[in-house]
């Protein structure tokens, strides 16, 4: 795949783990190239890392500390030489034998933007005194989104996580279409939760999301400090949201023929949509306390059972050793708990990050 596929990752102030990842690719001799774009403001002095990004197959970027996380992103993937690539946070596995199967997919499916396969999470080093090595499955309402219809599309993925849940950030995409994506992103997304959207939208707006019975990835937890409801709404401010609206809109207008008002329109109902549906605390507070905790029961209940059934369905891929992704799923054991990295190091680095991210309008 050296030829055919690029791996993009961003990494701020995580050596650890950024580490980890390329020893973890090296172990694989590197299947395809790997473009590292660093804009940690903390001092690079691991010799081993050094000589990783050194390697012949990896392309090493120094950005400014302080660069907004969709704009290095965006001068990332202009780099990208091969037709198909995809994004990898510093702290997560994508497997390259699934990665094979997505080129596949897509070479033979021109109507489809984006393929990925199932994603697990795995349990930080610090947890493993036991000697156990723990992982859940990840995102398991997610579905393909396969409507002929580009506003269709991003309606579903937006406001009907039953049928087209799940995200796609990480997702397998040809190169061209995904630097349009990320130019665009870095254009008329401000802060990362909007970009993660924005993007998302984009890619369904050229072609359809293809989620294949396959071994995609394995997430680092993120176990962050409690959910700040009033935060994470002023991310949305009208602002930043108008600026979205009017992005999507416009590639609808290109791509669906709809009139820009008709656009705006399904951009609009779309977006507002997931907005209400993420904040639902306001929306329950004028429900009693006992239907209220009765809700949450009847959700945390359906959710614990998908996770057993969705366990039982994983194990049988990555878990046995006669399974196909086993020996990736070892790889990936092997990794986490070999690098000892402990769990607040992640947390530390993604809070500064975020206080960062935070400030740009």
């Amino acid at each position: 795949m050296l030829n055919t596929f690029t791996l993009v990752i961003p990494t701020y102030n995580r050596y650890p783990f950024l580490l980890r990842l390329l020893k973890f690719y090296e172990s694989y001799c590197f299947p395809f190239r790997i473009i590292v774009l660093d804009s940690s403001s903390d001092l690079l002095e691991s010799g081993e890392l050094k000589k990783l990004l050194a390697h012949e197959s990896i392309t090493y970027k120094k950005l400014d500390s302080g660069i907004f996380f969709e704009e290095k992103i965006a001068r990332g993937v202009e780099e990208i030489t091969t037709p198909y690539a995809a994004l990898c946070a510093d702290d997560d596995f994508i497997i390259p034998s699934a990665v094979s199967h997505c080129i596949q997919f897509l070479e033979q499916n021109p109507d489809y933007s984006c393929v990925q396969g199932f994603y697990i999470h795995h349990s930080s080093a610090s947890h493993f005194k036991a000697g156990k090595f723990k992982w859940a499955p990840l995102y398991f309402n997610a579905r393909c989104i396969e409507y002929v219809r580009a506003d269709e599309r991003v309606y579903a993925y937006l406001a009907m996580p039953s049928k087209a849940g799940g995200q796609h950030y990480y997702a397998v995409h040809r190169s061209d279409t995904l630097r349009l994506i990320r130019r665009e992103t870095a254009k008329y997304a401000s802060v990362y939760n909007l970009g993660e959207l924005f993007s998302g939208s984009l890619s369904l707006i050229y072609g359809k999301r293809k989620i294949l019975p396959i071994f995609f990835s394995s997430r680092e937890p993120h176990n962050l400090p409690p959910f700040d409801e009033e935060y994470h709404r002023s991310l949305y401010a009208s602002e930043r949201f108008e600026r979205a609206i009017k992005g999507i809109a416009k590639h609808l207008h290109r791509e669906e023929g709809l009139s820009l008002e008709e656009a705006e329109g399904v951009a609009r109902k779309s977006l507002s949509a997931y907005v209400n549906r993420a904040f639902p605390a306001r929306r329950l507070s004028m429900v009693p306390d006992c239907f209220r905790r009765f809700i949450a029961a009847i959700r945390s209940l359906k959710s614990t059972s998908l996770n057993r059934l969705y366990r039982i369905y994983y194990a049988r891929i990555i878990e046995r050793e006669s399974a196909p992704y086993y020996p990736d799923f070892q790889k990936v054991k092997y990794a986490v708990i070999s690098s000892g990295i402990d769990a607040n190091e992640y947390i530390h680095s993604r809070t500064t990050y975020k206080r960062i991210q935070g400030t740009h309008t």
